[in-house]
């Protein structure tokens, strides 16, 4: 009986054994598992991460390569008034000189003082639009600032979250 009982106690160590090895291989296992499922999440994370930095720094870019259009067009702008006003006050001073050397100059004719003053309406009519244009430009290039800086700011609150 006594042999009985040992060999009983026996089998049940044994089991016992074979089921704590069973449950530390099963534990083995679903930590592994679960490691493998961190990383693919880990890697997924940062692809996503580099997917959000790539499209921001192609925005980012792409607003400032229209912001220096925009100051190349203003640049432009600036020269072409530039050049309207010097010509406005080239045909004023050409306009006054004429009438104070009327006596001494040959007579203009009629038409020609009607050609002078739709050139000068047109340099004028010119002037005008070209404010406007700069004025439209300007407020874009505002807008594109604007624009621009509230990209860098999500950009920085997403890495703040990030990094937290």
């Amino acid at each position: 009986m006594k042999d009985s009982q040992r060999l009983w106690e026996k089998r049940l160590k044994k089991i016992k054994e074979d089921l704590d090895l069973r449950l530390k291989i099963e534990i083995h296992e679903i930590e592994e598992r679960m490691n493998a499922h961190i990383n693919g999440l880990l890697r997924q994370h940062e692809q996503d991460y580099s997917d959000i930095k790539k499209y921001f720094r192609d925005i980012t870019k792409d607003n400032i390569q229209l912001i220096k259009n925009q100051k190349v067009e203003i640049t432009k702008l600036k020269d072409s008034i530039a050049k309207a006003r010097m010509e406005l006050a080239q045909l004023t001073q050409e306009m006054d000189k004429d009438d104070d050397d009327k006596e001494s100059k040959e007579i203009i004719t009629e038409e020609e003082v009607t050609q002078k003053r739709n050139e000068l309406k047109q340099i004028k009519k010119n002037h005008k639009t070209a404010e406007i244009l700069m004025k439209n430009l300007e407020k874009r290039k505002e807008e594109l600032s604007n624009e621009l800086e509230n990209i860098k700011d999500e950009i920085d609150e997403k890495l703040k979250e990030r990094d937290d």
